[in-house]
């Protein structure tokens, strides 16, 4: 039986790049090295407002980021978490080497 190659409509050419910010949270030691919050896709967003971080933690991790930071981000409690993303929405952009597109 022949199999037909279906293509997903309204596929991305291009793997979707984020810019990536630093910034310093009380909690922590060390500074993180997030996407910038305002490019969350909408779908993380939905779930975040949901009490579903979980969504954010798998978008996070398929964004590249240190598994470590996932792990310290899911330590906090949900009153943290707002403090948390407010630094984060604060962050300043990464001095990341520029790609060779």
């Amino acid at each position: 039986m022949p199999t037909s190659k279906t293509r997903k409509k309204n596929a991305r050419k291009q793997p979707k790049r984020y810019r990536m910010v630093t910034f310093a949270h009380e909690l922590f030691e060390d500074d993180f090295t997030l996407p910038d919050i305002s490019q969350m896709p909408g779908s993380v967003v939905v779930a975040i407002n949901r009490g579903q971080l979980d969504v954010m933690y798998d978008w996070l991790r398929e964004c590249g980021v240190d598994p470590d930071s996932v792990d310290a981000i899911s330590t906090l409690d949900p009153e943290e978490t707002q403090a948390f993303q407010k630094d984060w929405s604060d962050g300043n952009l990464a001095d990341l080497p520029k790609s060779s597109d």
